[in-house]
């Protein structure tokens, strides 16, 4: 496989396994389904920053404004920052 080809599955891994979640994701919260919601909930805490990263990472090198709205910057041109306006004396 090469290399374009995994970078693709890594980054859309994250996102996967979330929609294997939702498919054991119990309807309502009750004493016998709050053990799953927690366990559910607390893999989603780590798993939802990922997405993002993921999707970063999938639009690297992009300059279309999908790419910038997602804030992928790595290859694009470089951010300025501000000069330092303050005088020597």
């Amino acid at each position: 496989m090469g290399r374009r080809r995994t970078t693709a599955l890594l980054a859309a891994l994250p996102a996967l396994v979330l929609a294997v979640a939702g498919l054991f994701h119990p309807h309502s919260l009750t004493t016998a389904t709050a053990d799953t919601w927690l366990r559910l909930h607390l893999v989603a805490l780590f798993v939802f920053p990922l997405v993002g990263a993921g999707l970063v990472v999938a639009l690297a090198g992009r300059r279309d404004p999908v790419a910038w709205l997602v804030g992928s910057r790595r290859s694009g041109t470089p951010r300025r920052t501000p000069r330092s306006t303050s005088s020597a004396a």
